[in-house]
């Protein structure tokens, strides 16, 4: 049986599968589109909104699904993770 490290983008999915996750923070995404919301409600046309780029990201770091394939996370890393799975 093969094993295969895995690096993600989807944060939410990291619990589940892969080793390692870096991406644009849900709850900063979920503000922004808010903010968004908040806007177009008040009377702003949304092709007048800008667009706006994450400012937030997270590293998450499963260290379950990292072990369970023999994977080693160096601790330069795990010392930059926002979160680590244990």
């Amino acid at each position: 049986m093969k094993r295969l490290a895995v690096l993600g983008v989807a944060i939410g999915a990291t619990i589940a599968w892969p080793s390692v996750a870096i991406g644009a923070s849900e709850v900063a995404i979920w503000s922004q589109a808010a903010t968004y919301v908040d806007r177009i409600l008040k009377g702003a046309r949304p092709a007048d909104l800008p667009v706006e780029r994450p400012t937030i990201f997270e590293l998450i770091v499963n260290l379950k699904a990292a072990h369970n394939i023999g994977l080693t996370i160096p601790q330069s890393i795990l010392l930059q993770a926002t979160q680590v799975i244990r």
